[in-house]
């Protein structure tokens, strides 16, 4: 009998462990790890949709000719520019 209220015991202990990490993650995502204006929301979402066609557009046209590169290229600039002014509102990178 002993040995199954000291397991039982346990899982609740490792059950009450979980929830806590979870509750401190679930904080910090609402603290403003995921949060953001809606400036950047817009900017993200325009930015996901070019991806999107630039890789449609690799994908139908054979040798990709100029203009897909440039475009591809606008668009990972652009990725770098979103990146940089959320890092810089943020106050940090990562």
């Amino acid at each position: 009998m002993q040995g199954g209220k000291g397991i039982s015991h346990k899982e609740k202990k490792i059950r009450v462990a979980d929830a806590k990490h979870n509750r401190g993650f679930q904080l910090s995502l609402e603290k403003g790890g995921l949060r953001m204006n809606k400036k950047n929301q817009i900017f993200l979402a325009i930015l996901l949709i070019l991806s999107v066609a630039g890789f449609i557009a690799n994908m139908i046209v054979g040798p990709a000719p100029r203009w897909i590169k440039a475009y591809n290229l606008l668009v990972v600039l652009a990725w770098g520019v979103w990146i940089f002014r959320t890092g810089k509102e943020k106050g940090r990178y990562w």
